[in-house]
């Protein structure tokens, strides 16, 4: 029975298939490029055909909401200070933030 066993173990043992290194890096590399020739061909961009974003951004009307909101920017500094909006927002900041239970 040792004989057995023994033959069973000195057989050859399993082949460990090993890749070499380059070889995965030019598959990984192929793939990748035909993943990208595929997507190229495949893929029509949003954009195309439209305005640079740039170009949309500067043609758009411009709305500046700081000055909407705090009309006493534009003013000199004693009257902005004096100014009934300037005083809420003055009030507002100094008031400790509402308590919110967790």
């Amino acid at each position: 029975m040792e004989r057995a066993a023994s033959a069973r173990c000195s057989a050859r043992p399993e082949a460990v298939i090993r890749i070499n290194p380059i070889v995965r890096q030019l598959a990984v590399a192929v793939i990748a490029a035909g993943t990208l020739v595929f997507t190229a061909s495949v893929v029509r961009p949003v954009f195309l055909g439209q305005n640079p974003v740039a170009a949309r951004v500067l043609t758009a009307a411009y709305l500046d909401t700081a000055a909407m909101r705090a009309p006493w920017l534009e003013l000199p500094e004693q009257l902005a200070m004096r100014h009934p909006r300037f005083q809420r927002d003055v009030a507002a900041f100094a008031r400790p933030p509402p308590h919110r239970p967790h």
